[in-house]
């Protein structure tokens, strides 16, 4: 999983629920993202594109710095190794990450980081099925 940390911008998209769903979508998200708690759930004011005066509040999933699974101090090559040899129920992780960025690069964001780390993703040996 790759949430959000503090410093730079994020685009992204924001979803209206209407009340009547708003706890089965919240339970929803939680069972997903919220498996080992290293996200704090926050509301966040975000502006609609296309109308900067549209701001609404947003719930946000936002990486806890404390949490023994923050992986943000990593080096590059520890991001790599991990990343590489590492699976989760719905695949491998490196597969996770390069459709990660491709998908970000159809909205037109860039992230050099994941970038590089996709270049060198892409000239490891995938990472084998176990037996």
């Amino acid at each position: 999983m790759l949430g959000l940390d503090r410093g730079g911008t994020c685009q992204g998209t924001v979803f209206r629920v209407a009340e009547v769903n708003r706890k089965v979508t919240l339970d929803y998200l939680r069972e997903r993202e919220q498996v080992t708690g290293v996200y704090r759930e926050v509301l966040r004011s975000v502006w609609i594109e296309g109308d900067a005066r549209e701001r609404v509040q947003a719930l946000a999933f936002v990486v806890d710095r404390g949490h023994p699974q923050y992986a943000g101090a990593l080096t590059v090559e520890q991001q790599l190794h991990y990343v590489a040899h590492s699976r989760g129920i719905s695949g491998a992780n490196r597969d996770y990450v390069i459709s990660t960025v491709k998908a970000l690069e159809t909205r037109g964001c860039r992230d050099a980081q994941l970038h590089r780390l996709v270049t060198l993703l892409q000239n490891e040996v995938p990472l084998q099925e176990a037996e």
